[in-house]
């Protein structure tokens, strides 16, 4: 899932037609009179986005919502009902993992598997017993989106998983993504609801870090846990 994810996020720089300049308009007090001023700001060339593929037909699309950033510039390129808030389902991991890191007991760090943890099936077949390092807790959660490697992670960070979602909405108010709100750390809640733009942002901001950046990469991740057992991550796209 994320491996597909992670490519559609790093490239969007890569996909507009050429723009020069934007039209912002501000209100400005000239001697008493409120006047409509017109501002053309400019982009610097290295920053300009631009259309490499001419043949393209333009987006296509089932989703209801989406929203296309210039990842150089951070413009707003294209959008259908980009504001409107919906559930985010698993792309609430990327805040949770963002939170994580900032909580983080050291990638060797032991963690046991208990049956709190598993909340649905688990694609990397992980059961209650196992012991593993957070390091791949981390990787199963963003390659495979495995809801149980995430909340043994967040039971990693030291953290209640109350405690853990209250920083993900404090994160969140810090991003100024005001219409963002998570209910539990997994996205199996439809109560984790974001927009498409913001969702950009939140793109945007988990992956320019590395470590995000490197595991959401990845289309398989091989390890042994440190109780013997051997497992082989996939991503789900």
């Amino acid at each position: 899932m994320w491996a597909g994810l992670a490519k559609i996020f790093l490239l969007l720089q890569i996909v507009v037609a050429p723009v020069h300049s934007i039209f912002t308009l501000e209100l400005k007090n000239n001697e008493a009179n409120k006047n409509i001023v017109t501002v053309q700001s400019k982009l610097t060339t290295d920053n300009l986005p631009s259309k490499i593929d001419n043949d393209s037909l333009g987006v296509k699309l089932s989703a209801s919502s989406a929203a296309v950033m210039d990842k150089a510039s951070g413009l707003v390129l294209w959008q259908q009902q980009a504001d409107v808030v919906r559930p985010i389902a698993s792309i609430s991991k990327l805040m949770a993992v963002l939170v994580f890191l900032e909580h983080n007991p050291g990638w060797d760090a032991e963690v046991t598997l208990e049956e709190k943890d598993f909340v649905i099936s688990s694609p990397v077949k992980l059961v209650a017993g196992e012991k593993v390092r957070v390091k791949d807790l981390f990787y199963s959660s963003l390659i495979a989106s495995d809801n149980n490697a995430l909340l043994a992670l967040v039971r990693a960070s030291g953290k209640t998983q109350a405690e853990f979602v209250d920083l993900m909405n404090a994160k969140a108010k810090a991003l100024k993504l005001t219409k963002t709100k998570f209910f539990e750390p997994t996205g199996l809640s439809s109560k984790n609801v974001s927009t498409a733009n913001e969702v950009l942002v939140l793109a945007k901001t988990a992956f320019a870090v590395s470590e995000i950046r490197q595991a959401a990469s990845l289309a398989t991740y091989n390890f042994v846990a440190l109780s013997g057992e051997k497992h082989k991550v996939l991503s789900i796209i």
